[in-house]
């Protein structure tokens, strides 16, 4: 974590703070958020909410484009080619209900009580990602638009 936070103080010196910054994927910790309060004012949270049934119905019907490396979805039992570029459609190795289950346990644990954290500094932004791609997009819009005019 320290080696993590460090070079993240170090970046976040780097960068221009007047348009906002956004983190994808940090903290996952308490002790990372706790640390990142330290060095960056934190506006708003993104949490996409998520149930282990829909990550796992996701899971089984995403492949990934052996030439192009374009993210498919399929929901179907005959699996076409490539719809970007008409390549041959695998699964990744990490796309198993195992390696999901593992880490949605590990988010859970690890994870969640940053939930409980930002939610009490009414920074919390919930997101049901069980929606359509677009309303999912139009809510985080709608959340980053709601951070430019405070």
């Amino acid at each position: 974590d320290d080696v993590t936070i460090k070079v993240l103080k170090e970046k976040l010196s780097t960068i221009p703070h007047k348009n906002g910054v956004l983190l994808d994927g940090f903290p996952r910790t308490l002790y990372q958020a706790q640390k990142l309060d330290e060095i960056l004012q934190i506006d708003k949270v993104i949490y996409l909410k998520a149930e282990l049934s829909d990550l796992l119905n996701r899971v089984a019907g995403r492949y990934i484009c052996e030439k192009c490396k374009k993210i498919n979805t399929i929901n179907e039992n005959i699996i076409p080619n490539c719809i970007n570029c008409g390549g041959k459609l695998i699964k990744r190795k990490d796309d198993t209900p195992e390696i999901v289950k593992n880490r949605f346990d590990e988010f859970m644990d690890n994870t969640y009580p940053l939930i409980n954290f930002y939610s009490s500094q009414k920074k919390l932004f919930e997101v049901d990602s069980s929606q359509p791609i677009n309303d999912i997009f139009k809510e985080i819009e709608s959340c980053l638009k709601s951070i430019e005019n405070d």
